[in-house]
Protein backbone atom coordinates (compact mmCIF):
# COMPACT_ATOMS: atom_id res chain seq x y z
CA UNK A 1 0.00 0.00 0.00
CA UNK A 2 1.33 3.41 -0.91
CA UNK A 3 1.35 6.30 1.47
CA UNK A 4 0.05 9.79 0.87
CA UNK A 5 3.63 11.01 0.48
CA UNK A 6 4.33 8.36 -2.17
CA UNK A 7 1.22 9.46 -4.09
CA UNK A 8 2.26 13.10 -3.80
CA UNK A 9 5.78 12.26 -5.01
CA UNK A 10 4.39 10.29 -7.95
CA UNK A 11 2.08 13.18 -8.90
CA UNK A 12 5.04 15.55 -8.69
CA UNK A 13 7.09 13.26 -10.97
CA UNK A 14 4.18 12.98 -13.41
CA UNK A 15 3.79 16.74 -13.55
CA UNK A 16 7.53 17.22 -14.17
CA UNK A 17 7.43 14.58 -16.90
CA UNK A 18 4.42 16.22 -18.56
CA UNK A 19 6.09 19.65 -18.37
CA UNK A 20 9.12 18.22 -20.19
CA UNK A 21 7.06 16.58 -22.92
CA UNK A 22 6.99 19.63 -25.16
CA UNK A 23 10.70 19.28 -25.96
CA UNK A 24 10.33 15.59 -26.73
CA UNK A 25 7.27 16.23 -28.88
CA UNK A 26 9.12 18.96 -30.79
CA UNK A 27 11.92 16.48 -31.43
CA UNK A 28 9.47 13.87 -32.75
CA UNK A 29 7.72 16.45 -34.93
CA UNK A 30 11.05 17.61 -36.32
CA UNK A 31 11.92 14.03 -37.22
CA UNK A 32 8.53 13.65 -38.93
CA UNK A 33 9.07 16.87 -40.90
CA UNK A 34 12.47 15.61 -42.08
CA UNK A 35 10.91 12.28 -42.99
CA UNK A 36 8.22 14.04 -44.97
CA UNK A 37 10.81 15.95 -47.03
CA UNK A 38 12.94 12.97 -48.02
CA UNK A 39 12.75 10.52 -50.91
CA UNK A 40 15.85 8.57 -49.90
CA UNK A 41 14.96 5.09 -48.64
CA UNK A 42 18.07 5.00 -46.46
CA UNK A 43 17.28 8.38 -44.91
CA UNK A 44 13.69 7.27 -44.29
CA UNK A 45 14.94 4.04 -42.67
CA UNK A 46 17.33 5.94 -40.38
CA UNK A 47 14.69 8.54 -39.52
CA UNK A 48 12.19 5.83 -38.64
CA UNK A 49 14.78 4.11 -36.42
CA UNK A 50 15.40 7.38 -34.57
CA UNK A 51 11.67 8.02 -34.28
CA UNK A 52 11.04 4.52 -32.98
CA UNK A 53 13.76 4.91 -30.34
CA UNK A 54 12.33 8.22 -29.15
CA UNK A 55 8.75 6.94 -29.14
CA UNK A 56 9.78 3.73 -27.35
CA UNK A 57 11.65 5.74 -24.72
CA UNK A 58 8.64 7.99 -24.23
CA UNK A 59 6.40 4.93 -23.92
CA UNK A 60 8.67 3.41 -21.28
CA UNK A 61 8.93 6.60 -19.26
CA UNK A 62 5.18 7.20 -19.31
CA UNK A 63 4.50 3.57 -18.36
CA UNK A 64 6.91 3.77 -15.44
CA UNK A 65 5.05 6.84 -14.17
CA UNK A 66 1.63 5.21 -14.74
CA UNK A 67 0.66 7.72 -17.42
CA UNK A 68 -1.01 5.00 -19.45
CA UNK A 69 -2.76 7.13 -22.10
CA UNK A 70 0.60 8.42 -23.33
CA UNK A 71 2.01 4.89 -23.25
CA UNK A 72 -0.95 3.66 -25.34
CA UNK A 73 -0.55 6.52 -27.81
CA UNK A 74 3.17 5.73 -28.13
CA UNK A 75 2.44 2.03 -28.57
CA UNK A 76 0.13 2.88 -31.45
CA UNK A 77 2.77 5.18 -32.92
CA UNK A 78 5.23 2.29 -32.82
CA UNK A 79 2.70 0.07 -34.58
CA UNK A 80 2.32 2.68 -37.32
CA UNK A 81 6.09 3.12 -37.70
CA UNK A 82 7.01 -0.59 -37.98
CA UNK A 83 5.65 -1.13 -41.52
CA UNK A 84 7.51 1.99 -42.74
CA UNK A 85 10.73 0.80 -41.10
CA UNK A 86 10.41 -2.50 -42.98
CA UNK A 87 9.34 -0.88 -46.27
CA UNK A 88 10.32 2.79 -46.59
CA UNK A 89 8.21 3.08 -49.74
CA UNK A 90 5.16 2.94 -47.45
CA UNK A 91 6.05 6.41 -46.24
CA UNK A 92 3.47 8.72 -47.77
CA UNK A 93 2.06 12.17 -47.05
CA UNK A 94 -1.09 10.50 -45.69
CA UNK A 95 0.90 8.26 -43.36
CA UNK A 96 3.02 11.18 -42.13
CA UNK A 97 -0.15 13.19 -41.55
CA UNK A 98 -1.56 10.32 -39.50
CA UNK A 99 1.64 10.18 -37.44
CA UNK A 100 1.40 13.92 -36.76
CA UNK A 101 -2.23 13.46 -35.68
CA UNK A 102 -1.26 10.74 -33.23
CA UNK A 103 1.59 12.87 -31.84
CA UNK A 104 -0.91 15.73 -31.45
CA UNK A 105 -2.86 13.50 -29.05
CA UNK A 106 0.15 13.50 -26.71
CA UNK A 107 0.11 17.29 -26.76
CA UNK A 108 -3.64 17.36 -26.13
CA UNK A 109 -3.27 14.97 -23.22
CA UNK A 110 -0.43 16.94 -21.65
CA UNK A 111 -2.29 20.25 -22.07
CA UNK A 112 -5.40 18.77 -20.48
CA UNK A 113 -3.35 17.21 -17.68
CA UNK A 114 -1.66 20.50 -16.83
CA UNK A 115 -4.83 22.59 -17.00
CA UNK A 116 -7.08 20.44 -14.82
CA UNK A 117 -7.20 19.24 -11.25
CA UNK A 118 -8.04 15.69 -12.33
CA UNK A 119 -6.03 13.52 -14.71
CA UNK A 120 -7.64 13.33 -18.16
CA UNK A 121 -9.91 10.41 -18.94
CA UNK A 122 -7.66 7.67 -20.38
CA UNK A 123 -10.54 6.05 -22.29
CA UNK A 124 -11.03 9.29 -24.22
CA UNK A 125 -7.47 9.12 -25.55
CA UNK A 126 -7.63 5.38 -26.21
CA UNK A 127 -10.76 5.98 -28.30
CA UNK A 128 -9.17 8.90 -30.19
CA UNK A 129 -6.18 6.73 -31.13
CA UNK A 130 -8.47 3.87 -32.18
CA UNK A 131 -10.45 6.27 -34.37
CA UNK A 132 -7.32 7.60 -36.08
CA UNK A 133 -6.00 4.10 -36.73
CA UNK A 134 -9.42 2.99 -37.98
CA UNK A 135 -9.58 5.88 -40.44
CA UNK A 136 -6.10 4.99 -41.70
CA UNK A 137 -7.15 1.34 -42.16
CA UNK A 138 -10.27 2.39 -44.05
CA UNK A 139 -8.22 4.64 -46.34
CA UNK A 140 -5.79 1.81 -46.98
CA UNK A 141 -8.65 -0.56 -47.85
CA UNK A 142 -10.22 2.04 -50.16
CA UNK A 143 -6.89 2.49 -51.95
CA UNK A 144 -6.63 -1.29 -52.41
CA UNK A 145 -10.12 -1.41 -53.93
CA UNK A 146 -9.33 1.44 -56.29
CA UNK A 147 -6.12 -0.29 -57.36
CA UNK A 148 -7.93 -3.60 -57.91
CA UNK A 149 -10.61 -1.89 -60.00
CA UNK A 150 -8.02 -0.21 -62.21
Amino acid sequence: MTSYQDDTDLESLKRSFILGLSDRILSIEEMLLNLEKSDSKEFIRESIRSLMLEVHSLKGSSSALHIHPIAVICHNLEDLLVPISNSPELSSPQKISLLFSVVDLITQYSDEYLSSQMPPNPQKYNKLVENLVEVETMQKNNNKLITEID
